[in-house]
């Protein structure tokens, strides 16, 4: 297993995973892909198409500065008056990690 971190498309806050090394990021969206099953961090990584993360972020990450260009208008809540601190506080919003999933490794499942 490997701690593997990611960026919330949101906020910019860091959410880390525990998963397996052979898994291959793909990418990282704010909406899920319909034609995939996602798994909760908890859940069946290696089966699944990818993660349902919850932006909770990382105290532990250094400053970053989030990309809003692709940022909902919708302000997330974070139970904050000032809001999330890019990188460090969670927006508390759902984003999803696609795996890339190649043929031989979608063999080995069957």
């Amino acid at each position: 297993m490997v701690e593997v971190s990611y960026y919330c498309p949101y906020c910019g806050a860091v959410t880390s995973v525990e998963r397996g090394p052979e898994l291959r990021d793909g990418s990282v969206r704010a909406q899920p892909d319909s034609d995939r099953e996602y798994a909760a961090t908890t859940g069946d990584l290696e089966t699944a198409d990818g993660i349902e993360f919850v932006c909770l972020g990382d105290v532990d990450v250094p400053e970053r500065q989030p990309d809003r260009s692709n940022r909902d208008a919708a302000t997330p809540s974070t139970g904050q008056s000032t809001g999330p601190i890019p990188g460090k506080n969670g927006c508390g919003r759902t984003f999803y990690l696609n795996f890339y999933r190649s043929p031989a490794y979608t063999d080995r499942l069957a």
